[in-house]
C-alpha cells in the first residue's frame, strides 16, 4: 500500500438533499491545521480513517438514569445558529460545550441539546460578542433521572 492523495471539501452549507446526491462520487477531504514552522507547509499523516455521511440527526438513546438538556438560542429575540452553550456541573469538572444548530442542520434554527448527562444541578451559560458588544444569557436547572429539560437562552447585552 502506497500513501495517495485523496480530496473533500463539505465547508459550505449543504442540504440534506446536496450531500445524498454525493452518494457513489468521489469527494475531496481537506484537514486544517495550525502552521507546523515547516516553511513549506503544514503535514498530516492520516492512517486507517473512515466516516459516514449522516443525512438525519442521530439522537442516542434516552438513558432511564441520566437526562438531557435542549433548548433554542435567540439574540436580541432572533433565534441564531453557530453561537456557542456551555453545561457546567456544580459538582465540578470540565463544562460541556456545543453549539446552536441551523436550519440546514436538519433542526429547528437556533438548537441545541446535550445529551443524556448525570442527574446534578447545572448552568446553562451562552454568550457571543458581536461589534464589540457582550450578548449573554444563563440559567441554572437540576437534571433528574430520566427527565428532558428545556432551557431556552435569550442574549443580551
Amino acid at each position: 500500500m502506497r500513501w495517495q492523495p485523496f480530496k473533500i471539501n463539505f465547508t459550505g452549507d449543504f442540504t440534506a438533499e446536496e450531500v445524498s446526491s454525493l452518494e457513489g462520487q468521489d469527494v475531496e477531504v481537506r484537514f486544517y491545521g495550525e502552521h507546523d514552522a515547516d516553511r513549506w507547509g503544514t503535514w498530516f499523516y492520516v492512517d486507517d480513517i473512515s466516516f459516514e455521511v449522516c443525512t438525519t440527526w442521530p439522537e442516542p438513546d434516552q438513558l432511564g438514569t441520566l437526562g438531557t438538556i435542549s433548548g433554542r438560542v435567540r439574540v436580541n429575540a432572533s433565534l441564531r445558529a453557530n453561537v456557542p452553550v456551555w453545561a457546567q456541573s456544580h459538582a465540578g469538572g470540565d463544562p460541556l460545550r456545543t453549539t446552536s444548530l441551523g436550519e440546514e442542520d436538519l433542526l429547528p434554527k437556533g438548537s441545541y441539546r446535550f445529551y443524556n448527562m448525570a442527574p446534578g444541578v447545572y448552568t446553562i451559560y451562552s454568550e457571543i460578542w458581536e461589534e464589540g458588544v457582550l450578548y449573554w444569557d444563563a440559567e441554572t436547572v437540576e437534571v433528574a433521572p430520566g427527565t428532558a429539560i428545556n432551557v431556552n437562552l435569550d442574549l443580551r447585552s
